[in-house]
């Protein structure tokens, strides 16, 4: 049994040290993930000092997203404005969704917020059909804000049209 014993506790020793090593790998993610966690969602368990609720950003992303200062019949304006600068139309249905979502679903996005950001906030809370208008708005925002092109300039009525369901006078909150 010498040399078989000695190969036999070798090997319990080698396994035992494997299933060690990956314990402590399975609490180092853990870890790192539930500290993700915790610093993302910080902001939700801490209370403001004063006792106040959060004031909504007037401005993201250099967007001014206050109600006042967009137009009544926002999806009609965005609808007319698409037919000869498709970019302005994007941007007035975008600013109109998020001002939407901050005031009438009192959604909290941070001014360090990205579109993508945006995108997630609204995937934790709004309903399916919501996120995904919101996505192919974002989607189609950020082509032409930042690629600076229109990929699919007839969407935009449809993107007009269904800005209305989600976000106008009779869209139901999230």
């Amino acid at each position: 049994f010498g040399a078989l014993g000695r190969a036999l506790q070798y090997l319990s020793e080698l396994l035992a040290g494997a299933v060690r090593f990956a314990v402590y790998l399975f609490l180092a993610v853990g870890a790192f993930f539930l500290l993700r966690y915790l610093v993302r969602n910080l902001g939700r368990w801490t209370a403001r000092p004063d006792g106040n609720p959060r004031t909504p950003p007037a401005v993201l992303f250099g967007l001014d997203v206050r109600p006042e200062a967009l137009p009544e019949d926002l999806a009609q304006v965005a609808a007319v404005a698409a037919q000869s600068d498709p970019r302005l139309a994007l941007s007035l249905l975008y600013r109109g969704a998020l001002a939407t979502l901050i005031h009438r679903d009192r959604i909290e996005f941070a001014a360090g917020d990205t579109e993508a950001d945006c995108v997630r906030r609204i995937d934790r809370v709004a309903p399916a059909p919501l996120c995904a208008y919101f996505r192919r708005l974002v989607r189609a925002w950020s082509e032409a804000a930042y690629a600076q092109r229109i990929a699919n300039a007839p969407s935009i009525p449809a993107l007009c049209e269904e800005w209305q369901i989600h976000f106008g006078p009779r869209g139901e909150p999230s």
